[in-house]
């Protein structure tokens, strides 16, 4: 919960993405028109898979659209760990984008107590798969904890590099994965 309106302007008028780099913004909800105004990509912090409906609080793709945004975050870590984001529910919010137009930034990722068990590989391949599996093809999918979650900023290494879903390997500590769906 970061920039409202005016702050989001006055970051957008600053904000000049480096050379070859395709920047996205994503500002909380309220700040969504000022940052569309502004003429950068535009993602929301979120999506919810239903059109409209008794979902206090939540954000419909269509919604999105109308707005301007070009795409949305789901997964997140921090929506998994004080929201309760299930696999499931953030399949069901990807698809929910993709079908409506939105490009889908799908985020994947352990918890330190998960990592220092060992379930690194496990927890990634679940968390991949029913994305994958929901969405029906490829997705690009980005492991993104943030390292205050993860606890040690040494161990983040990051790469561009990929790797098939039946493989998944750690590169690094966290990397960067391709998995192809299979329905």
């Amino acid at each position: 919960m970061y920039k409202g309106p005016a702050e989001t302007r006055a970051f957008c008028e600053a904000f000049e993405p480096p050379d070859g780099v395709e920047a996205v913004l994503c500002p909380p909800f309220v700040s969504l028109a000022a940052a569309v105004e502004s003429g950068h990509a535009v993602f929301a912090q979120n999506v919810h898979w239903a059109d409209e409906g008794a979902f206090t609080g939540e954000i419909s793709a269509l919604m999105l659209l109308e707005l301007g945004a070009t795409g949305a975050i789901v997964g997140h870590s921090e929506r998994r760990q004080y929201f309760g984001e299930t696999d499931e529910t953030v399949a069901r919010r990807a698809v929910a984008a993709l079908e409506h137009g939105l490009r889908v930034i799908a985020c994947v990722g352990e918890s330190l107590e998960e990592r220092e068990a060992g379930q690194t590989e496990l927890v990634l391949r679940l968390q991949v798969e029913s994305i994958a599996d929901a969405v029906g093809g490829t997705i690009r999918i980005i492991p993104t904890i943030p390292t205050t979650r993860i606890g040690r900023i040494d161990e983040i290494v990051p790469t561009t590099r990929t790797t098939p879903i039946g493989r998944i390997v750690p590169i690094g500590r966290i990397g960067q994965t391709t998995a192809t769906g299979s329905r």
